[in-house]
């Protein structure tokens, strides 16, 4: 029945409430089967969430000649930043092209600290975590989202914000398994540092793990995704949808384990 064939006059308070919420849903409804039919949304966070959650290409950033990665951040300009930027940005959006309305920045603090504040992870300690005295780049390596304006209600700063500690994780975790890999070759050639290799293999034994099951965890939020996106009936909706994943996917346990491998 069309919502709006409805005497009012014979509806009490309770009646036209329920009525306005329904006629608000219908037209929310109708609104978001128009802009995914306008606009390429499903690609747009699907090409986000390819960056984001499953940290494509990541490994692009330490493949360049002089890495200014490990360079302390103030030693660090907004030309070198911006030219690590396109390399990774632009080859990225040549496959997934709303991946162009992100760039490469600098956060005042490390992930770690920033998810503490978020509230995302439920066993995050209460007091603030210890910081480098001098943060190299990678400690405060974020990327900044600029939407369309078609966007910006659809695929929100507040929601990408979220993504964006994902993405800064996976970052931590690359290079966390790449120097306790290399910690490991070199102890291994050394008969007296039998006691610190077994350290740093239950550390890098525990870092793999976290790896597995975020990436698991992202698998099974985005296969969720797009089952419930199939059904979303109202902006709304969609908006609760992409915040549900990243909250799946931060109920894996063990992040904060990654807080000591970054301090080593």
């Amino acid at each position: 029945l069309d919502p709006l064939s409805v005497d009012w006059a014979k509806l009490d308070v309770n009646g036209v409430k329920r009525k306005v919420q329904e006629i608000e849903k219908l037209k929310s409804a109708l609104v978001l089967k128009q802009l995914r039919t306008a606009i390429p949304f499903d690609s747009a966070i699907r090409d986000t969430m390819t960056l984001l959650l499953k940290g494509r290409d990541i490994d692009v950033l330490f493949k360049q000649e002089e890495s200014i990665l490990y360079k302390p951040v103030e030693e660090v300009s907004k030309q070198q930043i911006r030219r690590l930027s396109d390399i990774f940005i632009k080859g990225l959006a040549t496959r997934f092209p709303f991946v162009s309305n992100f760039e490469l920045s600098t956060s005042s603090s490390n992930v770690f600290e920033d998810l503490r504040k978020s509230r995302l992870i439920k066993e995050a300690p209460t007091d603030s975590l210890p910081a480098r005295e001098q943060p190299i780049l990678l400690d405060l390596l974020t990327l900044t989202y600029t939407p369309p304006v078609n966007m910006e209600k659809l695929i929100p700063n507040y929601v990408v914000t979220m993504y964006i500690h994902l993405f800064r994780v996976l970052l931590q975790l690359h290079v966390a398994i790449n120097c306790l890999s290399d910690a490991l070759i070199g102890l291994m050639r050394d008969a007296n540092s039998y006691g610190r290799a077994v350290i740093i293999t239950s550390l890098h034994r525990n870092v793999l793990d976290v790896t597995v099951n975020i990436a698991d965890a992202v698998t099974h939020a985005m296969v969720v995704f797009e089952t419930e996106m199939a059904k979303a009936g109202s902006i709304d909706e969609v908006l609760q949808l992409q915040k549900d994943v990243v909250h799946q996917i931060f109920r894996v346990r063990g992040v904060f384990v990654l807080s000591i491998v970054v301090m080593l």
